[in-house]
């Protein structure tokens, strides 16, 4: 447990009447998730790199390209990851159905850098575990920024690829991140690729490439 679980704000204190709007509203996700994903048949045998990795006792940065994430919450649900989500109506939603999914989750106020020290102050843990989407929040698409890669040279930590690949799967063309959703019955593989370090001495591109290949070889 960390300073930030100790006096972690949330956005529903003081708004009875929001509670309840962000508990029906995240119990309805909650809900259709769980009830759409019971219906996939699941490959989860590559979970053992993570775990893997997570018994060095060393800091871990999942990365995951944004359109993607949606599937993970249940496929790696229990890990004991960090979840940023932002201090409002929509993050208090995300905090909630991710607690429900054993992560941890930490609101944090936007313009105040608060997600950035959330994340460095868990990584100074040993055995810390912490996902990133490198394209997010806005993109573009599976083009990787430098935040991912800084904090791992800065916290000698590992970083480890994560995705899902489905059989059937529904695009949302109309997002950024061209958002992918399993489609009910489909075969759905988690996909965990081997735990890397970027070196010391790697300049931006060279680390940029080594995010995007990591991720890119399980698509």
């Amino acid at each position: 447990m960390t300073d930030y679980d100790n006096k972690k704000p949330n956005w529903e204190e003081g708004r009875p009447l929001g509670r309840i709007a962000a508990f029906v509203v995240a119990a309805t996700i909650y809900a259709l998730l769980r009830l759409w994903s019971a219906t996939w048949r699941i490959d989860k045998s590559e979970i053992h790199r993570l775990n893997e990795a997570r018994a060095t006792g060393r800091p871990i940065i999942g990365i995951v390209w944004h359109g993607s994430y949606a599937p993970l919450f249940y496929l790696i649900s229990g890990q004991p990851a960090l979840v940023v989500t932002s201090y409002s109506f929509r993050g208090s939603v995300i905090a909630r159905f991710c607690s429900w999914f054993g992560y941890r989750a930490m609101q944090v106020e936007r313009g105040n850098h608060g997600g950035r020290r959330a994340i460095r102050e868990e990584l100074s843990h040993p055995g810390a575990l912490v996902a990133i989407a490198p394209d997010g929040p806005l993109g573009p698409r599976h083009e990787a920024k430098p935040g991912a890669a800084n904090l791992a040279v800065e916290f000698g930590a590992l970083l480890i690829p994560i995705s899902a690949n489905a059989s059937r799967k529904k695009i949302v063309t109309s997002r950024w991140d061209k958002m992918e959703l399993p489609l009910p019955t489909a075969r759905v593989k988690l996909r965990v690729g081997e735990a890397f370090e970027i070196p010391k001495e790697a300049g931006p591109e060279e680390a940029k490439a080594l995010v995007e290949g990591a991720l890119n070889a399980l698509i």
